[in-house]
């Protein structure tokens, strides 16, 4: 079994899911099509192709719009340099694992995958398949989206996972993301999230400056930061000694050495996960992790609760009082990181979560471990306040009836939308 990971990275994810088939004497690859923002491992570059797709991708980003000629160009250039990559691939490996929505060439090769007999797993990791009415990542990066905007992207969407629905062999998604699926999926936090990082946790005692919080948003609107320095705000004027830590679109060598030197961090504010990257990383250094959001109650009902991950959990208004809890609560707080590495440490090192990868290639992946979109009942998305998510969600409808919201296949779910966005649901 030879096996293709790629094309993107999406916090070490995948690198350490090579990791982990090394681990196990699997012969695998794993190759980007870009440079990663935080300065994760780009896989393998060694290969000529893929030196010569991201090469062609630089100098195509790099390039003005205006320039219409040399981004036409460098388009031209990357093509044989992509169909070059495809070849080499398609002749060497059996299993191609793709990522964050990516593929060679916009899934189109994907029946020429399966004619070759070749094993299609799809990962998804949020933004990548959520619809776009309740992401609020697809928002803080274009804030002037309007309804006709949300109802193209979202349409969009549906057609990708249609294609992927055809013809992958497995997908692999997080049950409070996957609105837009048809397909069964495998639970993503049940797969695991490989990491492979070693960090001392925190000594017991105070520290100079009082307790250290760390928050590193990627976005810092979707990510609640003003209202996390809000919470934050009122905690030092209720007297707490707090030093305060915020850090914001720096490589993750830098994150990984704050985290060794706080006591927690505040992750997000309106997560539709327990414990997604930074969280994790987090976890792996020993230390807790205030998490908030609207669906820990529908996770609980898609998934056993000894297997969702241990974080300080709470909704979004409820943000102050679980910092607050960690900052008086020593023991709590300190017994809370000893939970949550250990948790990771069992379950999602790269060896474990590969593991399970290869058990999904096998087929052996348990019937009941499988989820049904048709069952999905979560409403208020990620990265966006519960009142902003109604509110677009009825501009949606509004602007382009209940179909807009391309769900006509989950009839039951699409009607509990329709009146989320008219105030009736929750």
């Amino acid at each position: 079994m030879r096996i293709f990971a790629g094309l993107a990275e999406v916090c070490g994810y995948y690198g350490n899911l090579k990791r982990g088939f090394d681990e196990l004497g699997v012969e695998s690859v794993f190759v980007t099509q870009d440079d990663h923002r935080f300065g994760y491992a780009g896989g393998d570059t060694n290969n000529l192709f893929v030196r010569w797709v991201k090469y062609t991708r630089r100098r195509r980003a790099s390039t003005s719009s205006r320039r219409l000629l040399p981004r036409a160009v460098w388009v031209a250039l990357e093509v044989p340099a992509r169909v070059l990559l495809f070849i080499w691939a398609v002749t060497k490996f059996d299993v191609f694992i793709f990522g964050l929505g990516t593929s060679f060439f916009g899934f189109r090769e994907f029946p020429l995958l399966k004619l070759m007999r070749k094993q299609i797993i799809c990962v998804f990791h949020g933004s990548d398949e959520r619809p776009a009415y309740i992401d609020g990542g697809v928002l803080a990066a274009s804030p002037g989206l309007g309804a006709d905007d949300l109802i193209r992207i979202t349409r969009a969407q549906k057609c990708r996972l249609r294609k992927v629905e055809q013809y992958a062999d497995a997908i692999v998604s997080h049950p409070l993301s996957a609105q837009l699926h048809r397909r069964e999926i495998v639970p993503y936090l049940w797969m695991g999230l490989a990491y492979h990082i070693t960090a001392p946790c925190a000594a017991p005692g105070s520290r100079p400056g009082g307790v250290r919080i760390l928050h590193a948003p990627s976005e810092p609107e979707a990510k609640g930061t003003p209202h996390i320095r809000r919470a934050i705000e009122n905690l030092l004027a209720k007297g707490y000694s707090i030093d305060f830590v915020e850090i914001t679109d720096r490589p993750n060598a830098e994150v990984l050495d704050e985290l060794a030197r706080c006591d927690f961090v505040v992750d997000e504010m309106w997560s539709d996960s327990p414990m997604a990257g930074f969280a994790a990383e987090a976890a792996f250094s020993g230390k807790p992790a205030v998490v908030g959001g609207y669906g820990w109650e529908h996770l609980l009902g898609s998934m056993p609760a000894d297997e969702i991950p241990p974080s300080q959990l709470c909704h979004p208004d409820a943000i102050e009082a679980a910092i607050e809890q960690l900052i008086v609560d020593e023991v709590y707080r300190l017994e809370l990181g000893r939970r949550a590495r250990e948790f990771v440490e069992t379950n999602w090192t790269p060896r474990k979560v590969a593991e399970r990868y290869l058990r999904l290639i096998e087929g052996s992946v348990p019937a009941k471990r499988f989820c049904q979109p048709d069952d999905i009942r979560y409403l208020q998305g990620c990265g966006i306040s519960e009142q902003r998510a109604r509110e677009l969600v009825r501009r949606v409808v509004e602007q382009g009836g209940p179909g807009a919201l391309q769900l006509g296949d989950k009839p039951e779910l699409e009607q509990v939308f329709i009146e989320f966005g008219q105030g009736d649901a929750r």
